[in-house]
């Protein structure tokens, strides 16, 4: 068993309510996929010991280590332990528990509870414009730098090789196992240093106060801006629907498309409305006395509006009143950029919330 400090540069991010010194990052690796027919010749875990977060990695020196490598990670875990894996759920766990069958180990895996990063971090594919979820992809996306060129089915056959050579007693065995080690090792540094995106993603999603906003009409957007509670060391950009978010240091900055046009505002109860097709509108039953019966008809839920010019910003539920729409049926909601929307400290919080949660989710 290799045990040493890690020196990292990015500190891992505890979720509220779990102890440091419960979490355990860790990662395997193995002969190949299927477990009924493959082995784990190597597991790594990072924990946090004595006010310092320690790596440990234990290696199958031989084909008859896998047992003993299973039960002195188990013996490192605790029945309140918090798991963090890299799809741990859909491959690590479901790996070892098999080869515990094997051994007739019970296996408390399954009953931990689990964060597994490649889940969390899976649907924001398309927002981060990652080109796959692959570990590595993540980690360059992160701006995280390893030293290990590998991936883990190359090293399948260098585990091979490095059995063959320490038997015949050959020098070379000692790179190749310095290969094996450092990939895991960068594996389990990526891991921890990919537990900042979750801090990051935690943080604009909480409730935060904006003091303001402001029209850029040069380029077309509502802009605002305001902090968060951590410092991101690598800029993040994360746009849909025209809609762009971008993190630098401890400040984000949203901008939301504007729309200019006009646009209608239904009124809620239309049976006390009569619909006026000349002029387009709908006017209230105490004021039809202005307009013969035979220029109005009895308004319907999809014709009782107003109209409205002015400079909007869509909104993806009812946060703010009133809203306008284009036709009556349409999803997306506009709230007109007035000065009081603007400097409404209550409204404009409560609008970049919403905002971000659809940029997000």
């Amino acid at each position: 068993m290799i045990t040493r400090k890690l020196d990292l540069d990015i500190a891992p991010y505890i979720p509220v309510g779990i102890s440091k010194e419960k979490i355990v990052f860790f990662d395997i690796e193995t002969t190949g996929f299927a477990a009924d027919v493959s082995t784990m010749y190597l597991l790594g875990a990072v924990l946090y010991e004595d006010d310092k977060w320690v790596l440990y990695q234990w290696f199958a020196d031989d084909r008859r280590s896998e047992e003993k490598i299973i039960n002195s990670f188990f013996e490192r875990l605790s029945a309140d332990t918090t798991l963090v894996s890299f799809n741990g759920v859909a491959f690590d766990v479901n790996f070892i528990d098999k080869r515990c069958n094997k051994y007739g180990i019970p296996s408390p895996l399954s009953s931990l509870n689990h964060l597994d990063l490649y889940k969390l971090v899976r649907p924001y594919k398309d927002l981060f414009k990652l080109e796959n979820l692959k570990q590595k992809t993540i980690e360059v996306f992160m701006g995280i730098n390893r030293d290990d060129k590998y991936s883990g089915g190359d090293l399948i056959k260098v585990y091979g090789s490095y059995l063959m050579a320490k038997v015949a007693g050959k020098p070379e065995c000692s790179s190749m196992y310095d290969l094996l080690i450092l990939h895991n090792e960068d594996d389990l540094k990526g891991l921890v240093k990919l537990s900042k995106l979750l801090e990051l993603l935690e943080n604009i999603s909480e409730p935060f106060v904006v003091g303001g906003a402001k029209l850029d009409y040069e380029n077309n957007v509502l802009s605002v801006t305001f902090p968060i509670c951590i410092n991101m060391d690598k800029r993040f950009k994360a746009e849909r629907d025209g809609i762009s978010l971008v993190v630098s240091g401890n400040k984000c900055k949203l901008t939301v498309p504007l729309y200019h046009d006009e646009l209608k505002f239904f009124y809620p109860n239309y049976k006390d409305y009569y619909y006026v097709p000349s002029e387009d509108i709908a006017i209230h039953k105490s004021v039809s006395f202005y307009v013969d019966k035979e220029y109005r008809t009895k308004a319907k839920a999809a014709n009782c509006y107003s109209k409205h010019t002015g400079s909007f910003v869509p909104e993806f539920d009812e946060i703010i009143s009133p809203y306008f729409k284009i036709d009556y049926h349409d999803t997306v909601l506009y709230v007109e950029t007035t000065s009081e929307f603007l400097y409404n400290t209550e409204q404009i919080s409560a609008y970049t919330r919403h905002i971000i949660d659809h940029l997000l989710h």
